[in-house]
This record gives C-alpha cells, structure tokens and sequence, in this order.
C-alpha cells in the first residue's frame, strides 16, 4: 500500500488526472508520445539499477503508465468519482504490471 501511494504522489506532482479533469465534460485527448530508446554501454544493459541518466525519464514514463490506468477506471464508472479504494487497487495493479515496451 506504501508503494501504491508513493506512486500516487508522483502522478500527482507530474500533474495526473484529477477530479478537475473528469467534472467539467470529456478529458481532453491523450497526446502521442514517442521517444527513441537510449543507446546503453554494455554495464549499463546488464545492471539491475536505473542509470542515474535515465531516471528522470523513467519516472515520467511510470507517471504516464499509472495516468493511463487511471483514466481508464475513471472512464468506466462515467462522470461519478472513483471511491478510495478504486484508487488504491488500480495503482496496485498498475505497479505490479508488466509495462509495455
């Protein structure tokens, strides 16, 4: 649950989705991201860490994965809010998936 929320924290400081986004008509369209993948030394493929360079990038990109996850339950239940709870289960499924690459 401290894993959930931590994550619900950064969405929240990258600007995720709120209840201002669902309450005034539809969410405005997700922008088409794009970004080619860096060119890794072989240390760097074979670590187990986030190079220091890319940890930035990283956070954005599990922001976006977690912002997506929660529209889509946000859109599943219309213009009613989400309870708490819905929260919590969508961000403990979003952290536990396997993210797409």
């Amino acid at each position: 649950m401290r894993a959930a929320l931590a994550a619900w924290l950064v969405l929240s400081l990258l600007g995720g989705t709120g209840a201002e986004d669902t309450c005034g008509g539809d969410p405005p369209a997700a922008p088409s991201r794009s970004i080619p993948a860096p060119q890794l030394s072989p240390e760097e493929r074979l670590s187990p860490h986030m190079p220091e360079s890319l940890r930035c990038d990283a956070c954005h990109a599990i922001a976006f994965q977690i912002e997506e996850q929660l529209r889509k339950a946000e859109g599943k239940v219309g213009k009613k809010a989400l309870k708490e709870s819905d929260y919590i289960e969508v961000l403990e499924r979003s952290c536990s998936q396997d993210w797409e690459r």
